[in-house]
């Protein structure tokens, strides 16, 4: 039988869709935002401590995820630090993204559209390549 749009899995599976990717075309957003922020300023809008607890929390955390997966001690510690510090990264400048429009404002409506509706596009692209990857 074929599917119609009255189908409630579609349906379903449509919002579910559009709200992971708006909400990660958001964090991508910030991200950017983030990431133009430092290189622009050449610093962070928050302490460094705090970037010291990320990273050692992210640190244990794959640490403890790649040694599940059967990692051996010095590739654990090197490959738990690479992972790490690209995460530390991705969280600073999502963080340092919100600090930014918070201090300097939000752009106007139509820029923040079309920001956004970019940022989600892309958000929807990496979904359907991770989950293509996962099926194959």
């Amino acid at each position: 039988m074929p599917h119609s749009f009255q189908d409630e899995d579609l349906v379903r599976k449509c919002v579910f869709t559009l709200a992971l990717s708006f909400g990660l075309g958001l964090i991508l957003l910030l991200w950017a935002y983030g990431l133009y922020g430092i290189s622009k300023t050449f610093k962070i809008f928050f302490y460094p401590q705090y970037v010291a607890l990320i990273f050692a929390l992210f640190y244990i955390l794959f640490s403890i995820l790649l040694e599940h997966r059967g990692a051996e001690v010095p590739y654990l510690f090197i490959s738990g630090a690479i992972i790490s510090a690209l995460a530390t990264f991705f969280v600073v400048c999502v963080v340092n993204g919100i600090l930014w429009l918070r201090n300097r404002g939000l752009p106007d409506f139509n820029t923040a559209l079309l920001e956004m509706s970019i940022c989600s596009v892309v958000a929807f692209i990496m979904l359907k390549l991770i989950t293509a990857n996962n099926k194959a």
